[in-house]
């Protein structure tokens, strides 16, 4: 059970083998772009030291000792993103849309009557989606250089066929993609595409297809406190539970239309993946006001702790040009399903914050964000088993970096242009592929605001580029994913 979930894990979420989606899927549980209302998503989620809006607490909860009067308000969205790929030379891009309910919240501010100290309380309650899952990506090309046979070739030498893992290489063997190498015992491997274990003799040219499709999201309830002392510190606290869902199915074929691989036709290895799990965190904070056109604000997230599970799948299809002594050319393997629980501790955050009032006409405001995410934790299998090895490979793959918010409000009466900028640094090691793969994000809006009621609109823009690997093995061709992700978003609010 151990070594078919160390190889899993390769395919979920910890791996640092080179499995592509492996540094990718790394991040997945513990790299937030917190989703929240129009305003702050237009001025760039930049809102440490401002408060009075609602998603501004998943930041900072002393924003919530802001608030003078109580508030409801809901923040549909539209989400556009596509993905662009070039793999060995050849371009393919595809896109995925949804709708959803990005954030909603409610809170209820009391006044305790005192001109000094403490002037007044709030308590609220809402979501906010933290991450968002979906997307459709197609990479496609021929590669003159490695199969993803050779990977499973590599991982299967050293083991008898009896004791090759059953979600991968046992696949590839039962549908004779790889076999035993004449001559040199049961332990060591070659692939269809190899000349009697030669790998200089290999025959390489398949067209490769990777397809791949997420779906899900991570979201947070939250519930929080916050208090108000004399109109110059404002202090909060709240409580999250995170609920987590994530599905993808993996699809990766290699094929040989020019027929000019002896015997080979082609091969499918699909896998299917749903993670479902519950998290738990805390956050506290201050903001600080010196003078009136000033605002110094601090955060501090602890880290989240999940327990997931998770639900696997795999089958290999694999197709020759010749049959063999049965009259068969066609052969197929599945996995059985796998279910596994374990759990997760994503990293500790800190936020400083700084925010400047000019006057009624105008604010600006920046957020600094410091997050260590080499101090991720897999922890507590439910086979007793402790995943150190896939800690000690978190600890090399990542390192700690910055965030960076930007946002700037202008107001014209009751109407308000906002814009934005935000800068998620890369989570890698520099020695990594994606050393460089950060996120950019740029951001605007209008608002209309009256006594009681507002109406908020949003455009963001996110921009990312990373490097993606199929699979583990020498002379590798990273396919370069270029993503783009687009958010029309618009929030009405009641005050009362």
């Amino acid at each position: 059970m151990k070594k078919i979930y160390i190889t899993l894990i390769v395919t979920l979420a910890v791996s640092f083998s080179g499995f592509a989606q492996g540094e990718q899927d790394a991040l997945r549980y513990s790299q937030y772009f917190t989703g929240g209302s129009a305003r702050f998503s237009a001025m760039g989620g930049a809102f440490g030291a401002l408060g009075g809006d609602f998603s501004a607490l998943f930041i900072n909860p002393a924003g919530l000792g802001v608030f003078r009067s109580s508030e409801f308000s809901f923040t549909p969205t539209l989400r556009y993103n596509t993905v662009e790929t070039n793999f060995a030379g050849s371009v393919n891009d595809d896109l995925d849309y949804d709708f959803n309910l990005n954030q909603l919240g409610f809170v209820s501010s009391f006044d305790l009557g005192n001109s000094e100290g403490w002037s007044n309380i709030s308590i609220a309650a809402g979501y906010s989606r933290q991450n968002n899952f979906n997307r459709n990506v197609i990479i496609e090309g021929v590669n003159n250089s490695n199969s993803m046979l050779d990977y499973f070739a590599n991982y299967s030498d050293g083991y008898l066929p009896e004791d090759l893992n059953s979600f991968n290489e046992s696949l590839a063997y039962d549908t004779w993609l790889i076999d035993t190498v004449t001559n040199m015992g049961f332990d060591d491997y070659e692939t269809i595409l190899s000349n009697y274990g030669d790998e200089a003799n290999s025959t390489y040219g398949q067209v490769q297809q990777r397809t791949l499709n997420s779906n899900g999201n991570l979201g947070e309830y939250m519930f929080s406190v916050g208090a108000n002392y004399g109109n110059s510190l404002y202090i909060g606290a709240s409580f999250g539970i995170q609920k987590l869902y994530y599905s993808e199915s993996n699809e990766h074929i290699e094929s040989d239309p020019d027929d000019h691989i002896y015997d080979f036709n082609s091969f499918t290895y699909y896998q299917d993946l749903i993670t479902r799990g519950r998290g738990y965190s805390f956050k506290m904070g201050a903001i600080f006001k010196p003078v009136e056109m000033l605002r110094l604000g601090v955060a501090f997230h602890l880290p989240a702790f999940f327990k997931l599970e998770d639900e696997y799948y795999s089958y290999i299809d694999a197709s020759f040009d010749n049959v063999d002594a049965e009259g068969i050319k066609d052969y197929s393997s599945d996995s059985p399903d796998l279910f596994y629980r374990y759990e997760l501790t994503t990293p500790f955050r800190a936020i400083g914050s700084v925010a400047y009032q000019f006057g009624k006409r105008a604010l600006f405001s920046v957020d600094y964000e410091f997050v260590d995410y080499s101090t991720a934790r897999l922890r507590r299998g439910e086979d007793d088993y402790n995943f150190n090895s896939e800690n000690d490979a978190i600890k090399d793959a990542y390192r700690k970096t910055g965030n960076l918010r930007l946002g700037g409000e202008y107001r014209l009466g009751a109407i308000s242009l906002r814009g934005g900028y935000a800068y998620y640094g890369s989570a890698y090691a520099k020695s990594e592929a994606n050393a460089d793969a950060s996120y950019s994000l740029i951001s605007a809006g209008v608002g209309f605001r009256q006594k009681k009621f507002y109406l908020d609109f949003a455009f963001t823009h996110m921009m990312h580029e990373e490097q993606y690997f199929m699979y583990t093995t020498t002379n590798l061709i990273p396919s370069v994913n270029e993503s783009t992700t687009d958010k029309f978003l618009a929030t009405v609010g009641i005050q009362f």
